[in-house]
């Protein structure tokens, strides 16, 4: 068996990458979708195929589009979605993806402070100095 040398990854965009492993070898598209793209994307097999046809990354026009895993986070609905898509020598392009946990709330912002602890100098405030 001929080695062949390791994929060559290519930035298409902050939320694309692709590489091809050569002639008559697969293509290999990862994207990064919002949970908003997500609902685009999968909403039918013909949709899948027109959003990966309009990106314009892969050698030719897809002719099938197979679902085989779609995972939601088990910490509930909103984070993006990674989509790795493998695109065949027969131009049929196997989904699997997997959602990322929500993004975390920010911090609830600190108390506010009186206005007695404002006249007192920040080392003499109640909890110490802040940051």
């Amino acid at each position: 068996m001929k080695p062949y040398p390791p994929p060559q990854w290519q930035t298409l965009s902050a939320t694309a990458h692709k590489t091809d492993l050569g002639e008559g070898l697969p293509e290999v598209v990862i994207l990064l979708l919002s949970e908003e793209a997500y609902k685009k994307f999968v909403k039918s097999k013909r949709a899948a195929m027109k959003f990966l046809d309009d990106l314009h990354v892969l050698k030719q026009k897809l002719i099938n589009l197979i679902f085989a895993d779609l995972v939601p986070s088990v910490k509930g609905p909103g984070g993006e979605w990674i989509m790795i898509v493998t695109h065949t020598t027969r131009s049929t392009a196997v989904v699997v993806g997997w959602q990322l946990p929500p993004p975390q709330p920010p911090p609830p912002p600190p108390p506010p402070l009186s206005q007695s602890d404002l006249r007192k100098p920040p080392s003499k405030r109640k909890g110490g100095m802040r940051k």
